[in-house]
């Protein structure tokens, strides 16, 4: 019985773990933009040491990342697929043992 609570008690706070992933999702996208940004900072600051002019660095450097809202959106999905696909491993892998 003493086990049976237990499992009951970390998937309670595994699947609390997950609805609170899916409730900050603003979090998480602010997260994404954010190393969105700094990868074009990063190639702004490479195409200015090669010798690109100032004016164009940020656009190449976007340009040459690829477009934003896809990558953005797919990083997304990653994270909350990944976020549910370990909570189902989890419960599985407990359900198994116990």
């Amino acid at each position: 019985m003493s086990n049976l609570i237990s499992s009951l008690i970390k998937w309670f706070y595994i699947l609390i773990a997950r609805l609170r992933a899916l409730v900050r999702r603003e979090s998480i996208l602010r997260d994404i933009e954010d190393e969105l940004r700094t990868h074009v900072e990063m190639g702004t600051e490479t195409n200015i040491e090669c010798g690109m002019r100032p004016d164009d660095t940020r656009d190449a450097a976007r340009k040459s990342f690829g477009d934003f809202g896809r990558i953005g959106n797919l990083a997304l999905e990653f994270a909350e697929e990944d976020g549910w696909i370990h909570f189902g491993k989890t419960c599985a892998t407990d359900s198994v043992s116990h």
